[in-house]
């Protein structure tokens, strides 16, 4: 299997598994009281325009370009897997809690099994390993830093969008949530 087709493959599985779990996750939800579409378009532009500038600075800034050995991309595709594996593990511990919008659910509770026991937002941990490991096989520094930027500022507006939206709908349960554990990183942020 050569490169390439592992990346692609990689990409088409993770997909596959996001829709998948997404439309299982949606159909078994509760009605919402609470929803916020606006934090998923801004990750969704941002996806789009971290991609889009990384492939221009790519084509446009060769000077930037770095050689990874075949080894060092094989690694890369395996820490991105790892991000992916937590990510999905994160959706499937909120069960019927997650969705792909922000919302607050009739008996709406906080979730403090598998992953969420150390961080927040779990899922977007394992996303930005996923996605700063995949970055990185572009192998050019200003696409690399460039699609992070991106990326990292979709996240970071959703992060602290749903986290207000949480606050208010779960009151103390989810401020004291919040002083136990941390954002992303266990113990730093």
């Amino acid at each position: 299997m050569t490169i390439h087709l592992a990346y692609t493959t990689t990409l088409v599985v993770w997909l596959g598994a996001e829709v998948v779990l997404q439309t299982v996750q949606f159909l078994r939800g509760e009605r919402a009281s609470t929803r916020e579409w606006g934090s998923l378009g801004a990750i969704v532009i941002t996806a789009v325009a971290a991609g889009i500038v990384a492939g221009v600075i790519r084509k446009h800034f060769p000077g930037l370009d770095f050689s990874l050995s075949r080894p060092v991309y094989v690694v890369l595709l395996v820490v991105a897997w790892a991000g992916i594996g937590f990510r999905l593990w994160a959706i499937i511990s909120l069960g019927r809690y997650f969705r792909g919008i922000v919302h607050i659910q009739q008996g709406h509770r906080v979730v403090r099994s598998g992953p969420y026991r150390v961080l927040r937002h779990p899922s977007y941990a394992g996303l930005l390993v996923a996605l700063i490991a995949l970055a990185v096989t572009f192998a050019n520094i200003g696409s690399i830093v460039a699609y992070v930027a991106c990326i990292s500022i979709g996240v970071l507006y959703r992060i602290r969008v749903e986290e207000r939206v949480l606050l208010v709908g779960l009151g103390d349960e989810y401020a004291r949530y919040m002083q136990e554990t941390r954002r992303l990183i266990p113990g730093v942020w």
